[in-house]
């Protein structure tokens, strides 16, 4: 049965004369999590306790929106932070992975063709709320020491890029 398919039941070439099981690659993996989602777009928090990811709840049932969650590696518990906003977390192409600002993510969505920057707490403490919103497309974005950089375009502009709001280029 799907529900018992466990990490043990994966074999993946690690390199080209050894192979292994994800069980061994992945431990933190419980029977049955490989079918309830798929995970990508893994990011690592600073301390190395959690992964942040993009989560896409449905494997069997689709169309879902991916949602952004975090991994708790020492317990395997997923929380997904994202339930309550009712957007798509991974736009088409994706800029990156959600990035950590802290102990808060950094992440894009889907928006009426738009792609706004939302925050949200990594423990789930608050909802998702829009850092860089408006009639434009994230190209990419980076945050570094609480300084967020990104690039965006809109409907009539080439990519411009900002730190904050302030453009500090002139395409």
């Amino acid at each position: 049965h799907t529900d018992q398919i466990g990490p043990e039941h994966i074999i993946r070439r690690v390199n080209s004369t050894e192979v292994r099981s994800l069980a061994t690659l992945y431990p933190w993996v419980k029977p049955g999590a490989l079918v309830d989602g798929v995970s990508e777009q893994p990011s690592w928090s600073p301390d190395g306790t959690r992964i942040a990811h993009l989560f896409y709840p449905g494997v069997w049932d689709d169309p879902r929106h991916t949602q952004v969650a975090v991994l708790d590696l020492a317990t395997g518990e997923r929380r997904i932070l994202t339930g309550s906003l009712d957007r798509n977390c991974a736009p088409y192409p994706a800029p990156r992975e959600p990035i950590w600002d802290g102990d808060d993510l950094l992440f894009a969505t889907e928006d009426a063709g738009n792609t706004p920057l939302y925050r949200v707490a990594a423990d789930g403490s608050a909802d998702p709320a829009p850092v860089v919103a408006g009639d434009h497309n994230l190209a990419g974005y980076d945050v570094a020491g609480g300084v967020l950089v990104h690039a965006r375009t809109g409907p009539t502009s080439l990519a411009e890029v900002f730190v904050g709001e302030r453009p500090i280029t002139d395409v």
